[in-house]
């Protein structure tokens, strides 16, 4: 009979592989996957709502449906705000690219970027007048059909997510007893039960918190914009909320985004830099006491963890990756301090 000690053991060389099994298992399945891991999260996030709803004497099915359908609604109505305007900055494009490049000119030379803007007036589907009529009609094409397949890679993503979400919410407890009757010894049990209610409750706190906290950034920007006379600003307002939920990145993308709104809209220079200044004295602000205030020393992250949470996920799925990447390191915080062996797990995570 084996004992413990004479069965073989994983060596480094194995685990590497496994790791880079699973690593490439993730990335080549991502179509499948990220609908998954969303309506997972979503499912934790929203389990609180349906719980309420239930309160008040609705049918489970009833509730989730009534959940799935609110969801839908809030992202019918965002996309139908930012449909239209988004339509005129593809259009208006080419053009803010060549005044771009005419203030470059009018500055010295610029070759490099006159480099750069002609391979996003290609994208873009430039209409100047030395590409031909060919030419422009092929960049038109390859814009509409990369901006088409765009559309319904989310379309297909979202209506899978909230499929799935739908049957999470509306079986309630089901996967859970499932995961519970897989565990051995009512200790294991218990175990898995804590750590799941935990997930539920702190999970739902923090991303509701950052909902909120990007719905106020969306609203300041949007105001701003709005009161400083820039087109479109409530485009510019919910892209700058959403990117917020991306730590880092998000905010320098906003940064570079109101810096080309500057130098599109004034001449003056330091006019120019208003707006990404003004925007990064508030967002400095805001994330160094405001935020803080909110979220407290409890809900708080690692930044090196978040960062390299943000940078592995969205190499692997891209914007998506980056975007979920906050809630699945808050989601292996609270898992890990549920957990006794992952206890020093969570410690270092935790800010």
């Amino acid at each position: 009979m084996s004992t413990a000690a004479d069965r073989p053991r994983a060596t480094r060389v194995d685990i590497a592989i496994l790791v880079i099994l699973l690593v490439g298992c993730v990335y080549w399945g991502r179509s499948v996957l990220l609908p998954v891991v969303l309506a997972l999260l979503l499912n934790v996030t929203l389990r609180p709502v349906v719980g309420w709803l239930r309160r008040i004497y609705l049918p489970q099915a009833a509730a989730a449906a009534v959940v799935v359908l609110s969801l839908l609604g809030v992202v019918g109505l965002f996309s139908w705000a930012a449909y239209e305007p988004m339509l005129q900055w593809l259009e208006q494009a080419p053009q803010s690219i060549a005044e771009l490049r005419a203030q470059a000119q009018a500055q010295g030379d610029f070759s490099e970027v006159e480099k750069a803007t002609a391979a996003v007036e290609q994208m873009a589907g430039d209409g100047g007048q030395e590409d031909g009529p060919t030419l422009v009609r092929q960049a038109d094409t390859t814009a509409a059909a990369r901006l088409t397949d765009a559309a319904k890679t989310a379309v297909g993503t979202t209506g899978i997510t909230l499929i799935l979400l739908y049957v999470l919410l509306a079986t309630g407890d089901l996967m859970l007893r499932k995961t519970v009757q897989l565990a051995s010894g009512f200790a294991a049990q218990r175990r898995i039960v804590v750590t799941a209610r935990a997930l539920e409750v702190q999970l739902a706190r923090y991303l509701g918190t950052m909902v909120l906290l990007n719905l106020g950034v969306a609203v300041t920007v949007c105001a701003g914009l709005a009161l400083a006379g820039f087109d479109d600003p409530i485009l510019w307002g919910m892209v700058a909320g959403l990117l917020r939920f991306i730590p880092y990145v998000g905010n320098m993308v906003v940064l570079a985004i109101l810096l080309t709104l500057g130098v599109l809209a004034y001449d003056p220079f330091w006019q120019m830099v208003a707006p990404p200044v003004v925007y990064l004295v508030f967002i400095t602000v805001y994330g160094n006491v405001f935020e803080l205030f909110v979220h407290g020393r409890r809900l708080a992250l690692n930044p090196v963890m978040l960062f390299v949470f943000v940078l592995f996920w969205g190499t692997l799925w891209g914007i998506p990756g980056a975007l979920i990447a906050v809630p699945l390191l808050a989601a292996t915080k609270v898992v890990a301090e549920q957990t006794p062996a992952w206890a020093p797990l969570g410690r270092f995570i935790r800010a």
